[in-house]
């Protein structure tokens, strides 16, 4: 019998407005809504290479607010230029390296989570 291993992580992330919020994620970042159930929509799966993570339908507005989605990306200067263009990025959210050593800036889906999209040193893929 063979050893088991942890394979991934897919966080749930909460979400009002739940088909301009896939359609946000898969119109404005790129991810492919993979999985959809409900009518109306009360739960998505959004892919994008190596990151996924669900959408759950809620009413809670603090809820969505206090959520966070940490992304790691590699050139993520390219990255910001891109999204720096359209008017999601939070307002305090400006690519900047932070005194904990990630480079990295911030933007707002359509309900208030936060995505923060990450890239580490180079030389340090801890």
């Amino acid at each position: 019998m063979g050893k088991s291993k942890l394979l991934s992580l897919v966080p749930l992330v909460p979400a009002i407005h739940m088909e301009k919020t896939v359609t946000f994620y898969t119109d404005q970042l790129g991810f492919i809504n993979h999985i959809r159930d409900g009518d109306p929509l009360s739960y998505a799966g959004l892919k994008n290479e190596h990151v996924e993570f669900h959408l759950y339908h809620t009413s809670d507005q603090h809820l969505c607010d206090w959520s966070v989605i940490r992304i790691e990306t590699n050139n993520i200067d390219d990255l910001y230029e891109m999204y720096k263009e359209r008017e999601f990025l939070h307002p305090n959210g400006k690519l900047q390296l932070k005194p904990y050593g990630l480079k990295e800036f911030s933007l707002l889906d359509p309900n208030g989570v936060l995505i923060t999209f990450f890239e580490r040193p180079l030389g340090n893929d801890q």
